[in-house]
């Protein structure tokens, strides 16, 4: 995921998802997806800590963009 040094950082990367959750009742995103922006920000190039921030900011609604592999579906 992403990391504290920027040449390190890799893709936001979703673990787990709340059971009950918004995202899990509306059900589209899975362990394994890539968040690659937030609201229209990316996240891909940003530090640990730039992407939690980014999260943090987000009020009850938010647009994500995230990306998963065809061949685990």
């Amino acid at each position: 995921g992403a990391h504290d040094d920027r040449n390190k950082s890799r893709p936001v990367v979703i673990t787990c998802v709340r059971p009950g959750g918004p995202a899990d009742r509306e059900g589209t995103i899975k362990p394994g997806d890539r968040l690659l922006s937030v609201d229209g920000i990316r996240l891909l190039g940003t530090t640990h800590a730039e992407a939690m921030s980014i999260l943090k900011q987000c009020g009850q609604e938010a647009t994500l963009l995230i990306e998963y592999d065809v061949s685990v579906m």
